[in-house]
């Protein structure tokens, strides 16, 4: 509800080349939070890798085979991650004014920018979640017919 009630304010008082390059900004945040979202999903299956290595080395350690992901399986828990409500929330809660009266600087670009990336991650990835799952489990059932 506030970002229906905060958001056409704040379109209103940027330009069209301003609202531009904070949507360009918000691209770019975008695919910095999903490729360091990746790195970290797919350094983890390295780690869980390592670890089953490790497990065969040592006698009567209890192995954890059932926890190495596919990489199909990583990249789905990227794509499902946080959306940025919670950076959202944070920006709408910043106040309108600081200390003496002037206007927090850059509330306005900070509100935008945080909306739209929670768009791109609601509409973008959730739109490509969909067909990946449907694609996964092709793949599933052709490997386990083969066998």
């Amino acid at each position: 509800m506030l970002i229906g009630l905060t958001l056409p304010s704040v379109i209103r008082s940027g330009s069209v080349n301003a609202l531009l390059l904070q949507t360009g900004y918000a691209f770019i945040i975008t695919l910095a939070m999903l490729l360091i979202r990746m790195f970290i999903v797919f350094f983890k299956r390295r780690s869980i890798a390592v670890e089953r290595y490790k497990a065969t080395l040592k006698p009567g350690k209890k192995r954890r085979y059932e926890m190495l992901l596919s990489a199909e399986e990583c990249l789905i828990i990227c794509l499902s991650g946080m959306r940025g409500i919670v950076s959202l929330a944070i920006a709408i809660a910043l106040p309108a004014t600081i200390a003496g009266g002037a206007a927090f600087p850059y509330r306005n670009e900070i509100i935008f920018i945080s909306t739209v990336v929670v768009i791109i991650t609601i509409v973008g990835q959730g739109a490509l979640l969909p067909p990946l799952i449907k694609r996964m489990k092709r793949r599933q059932s052709v490997a386990s017919h083969s066998v």
